[in-house]
């Protein structure tokens, strides 16, 4: 049985190329693949024209079972269209979609869009593996867990949650030769193909009103070790000469022990690699007798998500850190000749005109560039719950 996962066709991201290739698929390729599955894998947003491509691809391959991964809200209708396009080339291939937005609104995905057979909620490796044995053998799928279909009424199933895998050491290093390394899309805008997106941990402990990541993991934080990662970007280092990495953890030191960890395996490697990670101000503070040796380690910036200049609006958004908090957190990185990128948000309902001015003046004293956005109620998170009400 064949089975062909895509990125659906959609607008790529300038500043980061959209995560492509994205790690979320090529670790979930890694694990099929280590389960002798039959796999294939379509990175659409590579194509120049990708929706006659992806159906020249499915006529000429005729997969059995095509997977669709939508990393985000913004991409959903892109990979619902992607869903009507298969199945009206080949009825008969099982569709099954998976991502954040499909997870926290498996029915409403299903019955907007009933080219959707199946929705892979939460976690995929282990789910989509056993889907896909299941479906092979004909047996039961009301017994894999994780999954959310309608029955022939038209009744909504969720089979239940699955449980994530707890030690993300047990996974296989990411299937990068199922990618197009070689493709120009594929590298950091700023840094040509020397650089490279990369996930080492999933999930984080904080509970952000508006981020849909530590919803769909449950505030449950897991890492590689320091050893796996260092494995990772050493392959990547001398198979595909990557050297700059933007490591795509939402908050990359939640405790100290990763933190010397990653530091102590670079320094032993010496594999003289850069690397921009995401943090958070108060892990910052809190490991400021780190900053040399992170800097020391390849570390040339980190990502505060800092959002506002105002404690009301911080506590608001349950952001558990002060302005003050900040402030000390964005001079401390450039004491110790790091930059600071920002992440930041407006559109508060709180908001005002001077607000945007006091906002930017606040910010642009100490950060090297930041990432504005628009605080969004997401699907799966406390903002859109509050929102509904």
């Amino acid at each position: 049985m064949r089975f062909l996962l895509i990125d659906p066709p959609h607008k790529i991201w300038t500043i980061l190329r959209a995560w492509v290739p994205s790690p979320g698929c090529l670790q979930l390729l890694a694990y099929l693949e280590r389960e002798s599955l039959d796999i294939d894998y379509m990175d659409c947003t590579l194509n120049e024209n990708p929706w006659s491509d992806l159906e020249e691809k499915i006529r000429r391959e005729k997969p059995d079972v095509v997977g669709i991964s939508v990393i985000c809200t913004a991409f959903i209708y892109d990979g619902m269209n992607a869903a009507d396009l298969i199945k009206a080339i080949r009825p008969k291939t099982i569709i099954i979609m998976g991502g954040e937005h499909p997870s926290f609104m498996a029915e409403e995905t299903l019955r907007d869009c009933p080219a959707i057979d199946y929705i892979c909620v939460g976690e995929g490796e282990a789910t989509l593996a056993e889907f896909l044995r299941t479906v092979e053998k004909k047996d039961d799928l009301s017994k894999v867990l994780g999954l959310a279909y309608l029955d022939q009424k038209g009744n909504f199933i969720y089979t239940g949650d699955r449980p994530f895998i707890e030690d993300l050491d047990t996974l296989p290093l990411p299937a990068y030769h199922l990618a197009r390394m070689e493709h120009p899309y594929v590298g950091l805008p700023s840094e040509g193909k020397r650089g490279l997106v990369v996930n080492f941990s999933r999930g984080c402990t904080f509970d952000c009103s508006f981020c849909s990541e530590s919803a769909f993991y449950k505030r449950k934080w897991r890492r590689k070790s320091p050893k796996l990662i260092a494995d990772e970007l050493q392959l990547l280092k001398e198979k595909y000469n990557r050297d700059i990495f933007y490591v795509g953890d939402n908050t990359f030191n939640v405790t100290r022990d990763q933190g010397i960890g990653f530091i102590e395996e670079m320094l032993k490697r010496k594999t003289n690699q850069r690397f921009w990670l995401q943090s958070r101000a108060d892990l910052v503070i809190r490991d400021q007798d780190l900053l040399d040796g992170f800097r020391e380690a390849g570390v040339y910036q980190f990502m505060l998500g800092l959002e506002y200049h105002k404690d009301d609006v911080l506590r608001d958004i349950r952001k558990r850190h002060s302005v003050d908090e900040a402030l000390k957190a964005m001079k401390l990185l450039k004491k110790h000749q790091l930059m600071v990128m920002a992440t930041l948000l407006i559109g508060h309902w709180e908001e005002t005109e001077e607000d945007r001015d006091a906002f930017l003046k606040f910010f642009g004293k100490y950060v090297d560039h930041f990432g504005l956005n628009i605080i969004t109620p997401l699907p799966g998170t406390p903002f859109f719950n509050k929102m509904k009400e």
